[in-house]
C-alpha cells in the first residue's frame, strides 16, 4: 500500500444523526493500518499528563514565594535603593539624622583628599556593573562591596543613583514652587537668597533637611577642590537629582520650562550652602 494513504468514507447522512466523520488511515511502522476518528483526536488532547509533566507542575507548586524567602531569612528585605527615607535605617549623631548609606558614602568620599580631586567627580559615570552589584549587596544588607570599593567614580554614581531612586525627591513637591522663587531672589527675603531658601526649607521633616545638609556640604567640599567640578557643573547635574517635576504634572513646555529652574535651586543651595547650613556640622556619628 503506498505510504500516507488516506481513505475518506461517508456514511448515508440519517435525520439526527451528527456530522459525517472523516476517517484517516495511516500506515504504522509495524505495517499495520492505524485509522484514528476525530472523535479519537479529541480525546487524545485530554490524555493522561506524563510523569515529567506531573513532577514540574508539584515542584512549581511548592515553590516558595517571596514572602516565605524573606521568612526564612533567604531573601532580606533591607532595600535601601527606592525606599522612602521614612523606611532608611537612620544614623543619628549629635546634631543629624541621616539614611546610613548616605552617611557612610560621604565619609568614605571624604575620608581621602584625593578622592574629591578626582577629575569629573560626579559627572564622569561609574562602571554600571559595579554599581548595580554595590547596590544588590546593600539591599541586602551586605557591606563588603562597598566597603572594598575605591573607585571613586562608582561611589559618586552610588550616591546620585539613591537620591534619584527615592519614591519622592529630597527636597518634596511640595515646596518646589517655593524653592524655585527663592533661588531666582523672589522668596520672602528677596535678594537674600540663602535666608529665603532657610525659610522654605523650614518645611522639611528633619530627616529631610539633615539629609539634605550632608549632601549639599558635600557638594561644597567638591566645587573648592581641583576637579574640574565648579558649582556651575554641579548644580547642572544635581538640579535633576535632589528635586524632580511632579510625575502627574501633565508634560508640557511649561513643565520642561518649570523642570530647567530646578538647576537653579540646585546651584543656589551649593553656592549659599555656608548660610543655609551654618556649622557646626557633626558627621562624626558612630557606626
Amino acid at each position: 500500500m503506498a505510504s500516507g494513504l488516506q481513505i475518506k468514507s461517508r456514511n448515508p447522512k440519517l435525520v439526527g444523526d451528527e456530522e459525517d466523520e472523516e476517517v484517516e488511515v495511516r500506515p504504522k511502522k509495524t505495517n499495520q493500518l492505524e485509522i484514528k476518528t476525530v472523535s479519537a483526536k479529541r480525546r487524545s488532547i485530554n490524555r493522561e499528563p506524563s510523569r515529567r509533566s506531573v513532577y514540574l507542575s508539584k515542584f512549581l507548586r511548592k515553590r516558595p514565594t517571596y514572602d516565605e524567602l524573606v521568612l526564612n531569612g533567604i531573601v532580606k528585605d533591607n532595600s535601601v535603593f527606592g525606599c522612602h527615607l521614612q523606611y532608611q535605617r537612620i544614623i543619628s549623631g549629635q546634631t543629624l539624622q541621616v539614611p546610613e548609606f548616605v552617611w557612610r558614602c560621604v565619609v568614605k568620599l571624604e575620608s581621602d583628599p584625593t578622592n574629591l580631586t578626582t577629575e569629573g567627580i560626579y559627572r564622569v559615570p561609574g562602571d554600571a556593573a559595579k554599581i548595580q552589584k554595590l547596590r544588590i549587596d546593600i539591599d541586602q544588607g551586605k557591606w563588603d562591596t562597598f566597603e572594598a570599593c575605591d573607585d571613586v567614580h562608582v561611589l559618586a554614581g552610588s550616591l546620585k543613583l539613591f537620591l534619584r531612586e527615592l519614591p519622592d525627591p529630597l527636597i518634596p513637591f511640595k515646596i518646589h514652587s517655593d524653592a524655585v522663587k527663592a533661588a531666582m531672589g523672589l522668596g520672602v527675603y528677596q535678594a537674600d537668597v540663602a535666608q529665603s531658601l532657610d525659610a522654605v526649607l523650614d518645611q522639611l521633616d528633619i530627616v529631610e533637611r539633615d539629609t539634605l545638609e550632608v549632601v549639599v556640604r558635600h557638594l561644597g567640599k567638591v566645587a573648592k577642590a581641583s576637579n574640574k567640578m565648579d558649582v556651575d557643573n554641579l548644580g547642572l547635574l544635581f538640579g535633576q537629582v535632589l528635586l524632580w517635576p511632579d510625575p502627574l504634572a501633565p508634560l508640557d513646555m511649561k513643565l520642561i520650562a518649570e523642570a530647567a529652574k530646578n538647576v537653579q535651586v540646585a546651584d543656589a543651595l551649593i553656592r549659599h550652602q555656608a548660610k543655609i547650613f551654618p556649622p557646626p556640622n557633626t558627621l562624626a556619628v558612630p557606626v
